[in-house]
């Protein structure tokens, strides 16, 4: 899990490290930069990958992936 600054061009560090998120948890994330504007990628398990950008952070409390 990986969630960055829409202004920053890296995704940063893996917010779960070796942890994995199994279906159907959730993952609380706490974002210490300023802005609204974030970025998300997700790596699972199988080696895909989703990735959403320009999320606007100020309008939602919470995104889910399915």
């Amino acid at each position: 899990l990986y969630v960055s600054s829409s202004a920053n061009a890296s995704w940063g560090h893996d917010r779960l490290g070796q942890q994995v998120l199994p279906p159907g948890r959730y993952w609380t994330v706490r974002q210490s930069e300023s802005g609204c504007s974030f970025d998300l990628r997700v790596v699972f398990a199988d080696g895909g990958v989703f990735e959403r950008r320009n999320i606007n952070a100020c309008q939602i409390s919470e995104f889910n992936i399915q």
